[in-house]
């Protein structure tokens, strides 16, 4: 072992604080972080210059890239987001004591000019939802595959399963052709109507039907949303009746932006599923469409896939980037819907309010004057899946009441639930 000086200096350097944006050594707090002086002078030219960095060429991922290989970030599109990321606010100013001692280092004072800045509320909740999104994402692909789904009431009750994100493989073999996609997803339909009539054991598990490695999506996808809507604690703070309302008036137009983002960002004009599904958009991929054709009038399918495709030429129309995908999500989502208690629609609509407030900032940020207009359009799609989400459940009860095949009451319930379709 070294002598005590040298353990001392090694102790010192190992717990110097290091720059929140570029993991050098820090010099002090600026701009609310700690940051070198190359990153504090890096955001305060930024800043007071306005400046436009050219997009990312490498999808935002330098950022991530250079933590891993302890390098400084070289992407000045990334190097600003992540100033702000780490909690940079401009309005946050640094000055020295106006004396004779500012020749020696004395450290700066903090001058706050806002209490709640709305920068640093929006940099905070786009790391929290992105977070939350990346779990999703994960579970969405995994093996988690609960062939039998509970109702409502006892999904929203149960504990998260976000904290299997992170445990489980992903699912084998995606993505398929589209003709062993339809074979498999027969095969699901008819094990769940023989587990049904007693043919069939339950599954023990939520991982158990791999080998059938295909999602029944529509019920997969409403189970999600509500595994999404369970990691918000203004979620599990209503009422269970209030938790109920809010799931059945926004699931639906949570699941369509969620998986026609995602479609969009995979560069489709339709709606493709990992397993290699392709809902609706696509007169050549109607996964649905042989089972439900010889029923339901083709003006009334012909609808459907219209209002598919309209949605995501709005997506590939306005090309919302990723932070503006998670502030109109859960604007959507925090929707105070009537039949709510007056305690759980103020909830709610303070949330809507917070994820509005961050939406405008974000875009005036990017967008500099164009901003408003900007966040104009994007609440748009507010109504444009409130219609969506009206025509959808007219859909799917004509398609279960004209079916010539009765689909498993195991798959049907929660969606009947929450749509509100009583066919009996």
């Amino acid at each position: 072992m070294g002598n005590f000086s040298e353990v001392f200096e090694s102790d010192i350097e190992e717990h110097q604080e290091k720059c929140s944006v570029c993991q050098r050594p820090s010099r002090g707090k600026h701009y609310n972080v700690s940051c070198c002086h190359g990153c504090k002078s890096f955001f305060r030219r930024a800043i007071t210059e306005k400046l436009k960095f050219p997009k990312c060429q490498k999808e935002e991922t330098c950022s991530s890239d250079a933590t891993k290989s302890n390098e400084i970030i070289k992407c000045r599109f990334c190097r600003y987001q992540k100033c702000f990321n780490v909690g940079m606010i401009p309005q946050f100013s640094t000055k020295r004591k106006k004396s004779a001692e500012q020749l020696d280092e004395k450290p700066m004072h903090i001058v706050q000019l806002e209490n709640k800045n709305p920068y640093s509320i929006m940099a905070t909740l786009k790391r929290d939802l992105a977070y939350v999104d990346e779990k999703m994402g994960k579970l969405y692909v995994s093996t988690y595959h609960p062939v039998i789904l509970p109702d409502l009431k006892t999904l929203i009750e149960e504990t998260s399963k976000f904290h299997l994100a992170d445990r489980l493989d992903k699912m084998p073999g995606w993505p398929l052709e589209q003709d062993e996609y339809l074979q498999k997803h027969r095969a699901l339909m008819i094990l769940k109507m023989k587990m049904e009539s007693g043919a069939e054991p339950f599954p023990s598990s939520s991982t158990e039907f791999t080998d059938i490695n295909v999602k029944d999506w529509f019920p997969f996808d409403l189970m999600m949303t509500i595994e999404h809507a369970k990691t918000f604690q203004f979620f599990n703070d209503l009422d269970i009746a209030d938790r109920m309302i809010l799931i059945r008036e926004t699931s639906v137009m949570v699941v369509m932006i969620t998986v026609t983002y995602f479609s969009y960002k995979a560069k489709k004009e339709y709606v493709l599923k990992p397993d290699g599904a392709a809902i609706v958009g696509s007169s050549k991929h109607h996964v649905i469409n042989s089972i439900l054709a010889s029923s339901i009038q083709q003006n009334e399918m012909e609808r459907k896939w219209q209002h598919g495709r309209r949605l995501m030429s709005f997506l590939l129309r306005d090309k919302p980037t990723y932070e503006e995908f998670l502030f109109l999500r859960m604007i959507i989502f925090c929707n105070p819907a009537s039949g709510l208690s007056e305690k759980a629609a103020n909830i709610i609509q303070k949330e809507r309010d917070k994820m509005g407030k961050s939406l405008f900032n974000y875009c005036l940020m990017e967008y500099g004057k164009h901003g408003t207009i900007r966040f104009t359009n994007l609440l748009n799609y507010v109504n444009i899946f409130l219609d969506h989400q009206h025509d959808f459940r007219n859909f799917v009860f004509l398609s279960q009441l004209f079916m010539p095949v009765k689909m498993p009451q195991t798959r049907t319930r929660l969606v009947n639930q929450i749509l509100c379709i009583d066919l009996e």
